[in-house]
């Protein structure tokens, strides 16, 4: 420094105040030329530390303040004189505000020489943070931020993030901030944050014993700081090393935790406390209360969901847990819960208990509630029981839970039906109001969950009972089936000897009157087997059994078949029985045949019986089709009596006829049309009819048939492969065995066959069947299916098992009085190639023989 310019430096530092000088040139960029000990003292550094250079004086300065302090030192360096404020970082790593200027001085030839520089801190003797705008603008901004509190988690950010932030732009560092606010008992405080944290237990009860510089702070309203062993000894975490605790205004107080062991000197904690100024106790108090009401309002909202998603009375055990979970997510320690259903009337006492955050059990005490008499005393009173835990229920814990600490508290919130009880941890007697105040109201809603309960007791009751009836109506039902079928085979099996034998008789040669007689007892049993059939369909539609059986069927084949059986009696009656049937329709179709044939010939009988002379058309079209599904349209017209306009609604009911003096005339039971119109709804279409008294009628229906995949198959190349290859001409005398246990079944079949020039064998179950097949050979066997010994069923799977070692293949024809569903998929599954229901009918008899045997010759 020149010594010209020392008069003037210490003019400079007396006119400023300075709490130090320096200056700057080109040789020495910075050189101290005086330090008081004020700035030392304040500063914290060393004189020969104070100043080094522009590089040590940079890292020093302020974040915020770097860019305009060192575009000053530019100045500086073209020969400017300058003035600026900024915040420089002292050696407690603090920053305060000083003003920094420097006046040009001039060397010899009045050439720039040096500039002496004068720093001081701004306001002597007095708080440098004061006569600072950035303290005031901090705190403008946090007021207006406590201003617009609304929610917890709003406080929550503002002490967390908001108030930290500001204090640190100030160069204060803080860790953490808490609220202390008091409580009715003196003797504790309220830690307002971690309320805010969703804790609900201690928060009110916390003692201030255990942090006794709040008591201090309340007491003498004046700031604490606290470092060293009271720290330790209040187990505060190890990232503090010193707190200060600040008075609230009106009650209350504020705590800040710092990482920096000597951040709190009277100036920072006068900067502190005017932020602290701002908090009202009332707010605080405020957002305390509404974090309690969420918190309730969370776990209230949590179990009243479980409760209404109940399914079952063993659903309460969820409940159970649902409550558990919800208080420990609210901090909640506790040892066990258990929910206790009473029934006093029943002397009885369920408990679902979840201990250590687990289902553990659900306990019947059926007797014996004379244990809990001061439960049950408390809870006819409404009372809730708090108390420390006896002997016994320690012993339970250490029983039931892996934990190592037992509960200090025990309570028992009592509802219409029983109680809540809850083991806490951490706590005293007397000391649980919030938890009292939620085990309440979820207390009321169990109330709700018991009410379920015992619908869901009606409900299982009720369940039961209609359980019980389905088993007695399905049982009654398959009674029904079974009396049913054993009807259909008691009537069938004397039915096909009458009709059989007198179809034998009538084939023999006889005079005028014994042919009319033995013709009028054939049609009447024809008569009273169709009144059998439609009794018998009628009482499977009303019980709900009648269903199709969907095959796949040559539909030429089967009209034919119906062609045969109505043609002979059309004949004899003089009618003309035209079938009409679209050329483009498939081969072969996959629906039920035999129902088919059933509502065919119902109609083709109705047709023939009503119509005295003219003829009969039949008329059946493709309504529709795809390459899957194909609806048909059938018609049967004749020019019978027609029927008028006011009876044609009536026909399709049960036991109804267009006008009972036909029942005398014609005869019939009223039933056909009834079951047929059934079974064209099953078969997706809908009868009706369209007819003029006197002149005839229409009846029509459509029915959904499938298509058979590649429809190409033909009934013969079909019958060739399940023969073997080998295919008998049935026109051609035939070797038969007839396995049937009744001996007047056996003679109609022999007779009828043997008319046809067959040759016949009998036996009289499957046993004998099986050995006079080992000891001749047959080309044909009519199988029974009911007998004694072996049946049919059985008797054909044998022989299906011997015939996979030899490559053979037996021709059997299943016969049955049953004529039940189910019967002719038993025949085919047992490997039978047809079927027949009894009684036997010569038409039908040898159609099925030419089926089997691929041709359709008789």
């Amino acid at each position: 420094m020149n010594h010209t310019s020392a008069g003037q430096d210490l003019a400079l530092l007396s006119d400023s105040l300075s709490l130090a000088t320096y200056t700057r040139s080109a040789e020495s960029p910075q050189t101290i030329t005086v330090a008081t000990e004020q700035i030392i003292t304040l500063c914290g550094y060393g004189p020969d530390a104070f100043i080094d250079d522009r590089e040590l004086w940079a890292q020093r300065l302020h974040p915020d303040d770097k860019e305009a302090t060192l575009r000053v030192f530019a100045a500086l360096d073209r020969d400017e004189s300058y003035t600026c404020e900024y915040r420089w970082r002292t050696a407690s790593e603090n920053y305060k505000w000083f003003r920094d200027t420097g006046r040009l001085v001039q060397g010899a030839q009045n050439a720039p020489d040096h500039i002496v520089c004068c720093w001081q801190l701004i306001g002597v003797a007095a708080n440098p943070y004061l006569y600072n705008q950035d303290v005031e603008d901090a705190t403008k901004r946090i007021h207006r931020q406590l201003i617009a509190v609304r929610e917890p988690d709003d406080l929550k950010t503002i002490l967390d993030f908001d108030l930290i932030r500001e204090l640190s732009l100030l160069g204060i560092s803080i860790n953490s901030v808490s609220i202390e606010l008091p409580t009715s008992d003196p003797a504790y405080f309220m830690d307002a944050h971690l309320a805010f944290k969703t804790q609900l237990v201690d928060v009110e009860h916390t003692p201030i014993a255990r942090y006794p510089w709040v008591g201090q702070v309340w007491e003498s309203g004046e700031a604490v700081i606290i470092r060293g062993e009271q720290l330790a000894a209040a187990d505060i975490p190890n990232n503090f090393t010193c707190l200060v605790e600040l008075p609230l205004p009106n009650g209350g107080s504020i705590g800040l935790g710092s990482s920096v062991s000597n951040n709190f000197d009277p100036d920072v904690i006068d900067v502190i406390q005017r932020f602290t100024n701002l908090f009202a106790i009332d707010v605080c108090q405020s957002v305390v209360e509404r974090t309690h009401r969420q918190q309730r309002a969370l776990i209230t909202e949590r179990v009243h969901r479980t409760i209404l998603e109940m399914q079952q009375a063993e659903d309460f055990k969820i409940v159970a847990e649902t409550i558990s979970h919800a208080l420990a997510d609210l901090g909640l320690d506790i040892a066990g819960l258990s929910l206790n259903l009473i029934d006093e009337n029943a002397s009885t006492l369920k408990s679902y208990s979840v201990i250590a955050g687990g289902f553990k059990k659900c306990v019947d005490i059926q007797s014996g509630l004379k244990n809990y008499r001061n439960l049950l005393l408390h809870w006819r009173h409404g009372e809730v029981w708090e108390r420390s835990p006896n002997a016994e229920a320690l012993a339970f814990y250490r029983n039931n839970s892996d934990s190592t600490q037992p509960p200090a508290v025990i309570i028992d919130t009592p509802f219409t039906q029983g109680t809540m009880s809850i083991g806490v941890k951490d706590s005293q007697v007397g000391r649980n109001d919030s938890l009292i105040e939620l085990m309440n109201e979820i207390c009321t809603l169990l109330s709700l969950g018991c009410r379920r309960l015992v619908d869901f007791a009606a409900r299982r009751e009720a369940n039961e009972a209609l359980t019980q009836q389905k088993e007695e109506a399905e049982q009654a039902n398959r009674a029904k089936s079974e009396f049913l079928a054993n009807m259909s085979h008691e009537i069938r099996t004397p039915m096909n000897a009458v009709i059989g034998m007198t179809e034998l008789a009538i084939s023999n040669a006889l005079d005028t009157t014994q042919r009319e007689y033995l013709d009028i007892a054939k049609q009447s049993a024809e008569s009273l087997l169709d009144i059998l059939n439609d009794i018998l369909d009628l009482s499977k539609i009303e019980a709900g059994r009648l269903e199709l059986d969907p095959v796949a069927f040559p539909l030429r084949q089967t009209l034919e078949n119906v062609t045969r059986i109505i043609d002979t009696t059309a004949q004899q009656k003089g009618l003309s029985l035209t079938f009409d049937i679209d050329p483009n329709l498939p081969e072969h179709l996959v629906g039920d045949p035999v129902r088919l044939r059933q509502v065919l010939i119902n109609l083709l009988n109705n047709a023939v019986k009503f119509t005295e002379r003219g003829a009969i058309i039949v008329h059946i079209t493709s309504m529709s089709a795809d390459e899957n599904l194909q609806q048909l349209h059938v018609s049967v017209r004749d020019s019978g009596i027609g029927i008028s306009p006011e009876k044609q609604r009536a026909i399709f009911e049960p036991f109804t006829q267009a006008d009972i003096s036909t029942t005398r005339r014609f005869g019939g039971t009223g039933l056909g049309l009834t079951i047929s119109s059934q079974i064209v709804e099953m078969m997706g279409g809908t009868l009706q009819v369209e007819s003029v008294e006197g002149e005839g009628s229409t009846f029509s229906f459509t029915a959904l048939f499938g298509i058979e995949a590649g429809n190409a198959t033909s009934p013969t190349e079909a019958t060739s492969h399940a023969l073997g290859g080998n295919i008998i001409d049935p026109s051609k005398p035939l070797r038969i065995l007839i396995v049937d246990d009744n001996n007047f079944n056996q003679k109609v079949a022999k007779g009828l066959l043997e008319k046809r020039g067959h040759t016949t064998e009998v036996a009289d179950d499957g046993l004998v069947a099986l050995d006079r097949l080992h000891a001749e050979n047959f080309d044909l066997v009519l199988m029974d299916l009911q007998m004694p010994n072996m049946d049919g069923i059985e008797a054909t799977q044998h022989i299906r098992q011997k015939e996979d070692s030899t490559g053979n293949h037996l021709a059997i024809i299943g016969l049955t009085a049953h004529a039940m569903k189910g019967d002719r998929d038993r025949c085919l599954s047992a490997g039978m190639d047809g079927y027949l229901s009894k009684p036997i009918r010569s038409a039908e008899l040898f159609a099925q023989v030419a089926t089997v045997f691929g041709s359709v010759s008789t």
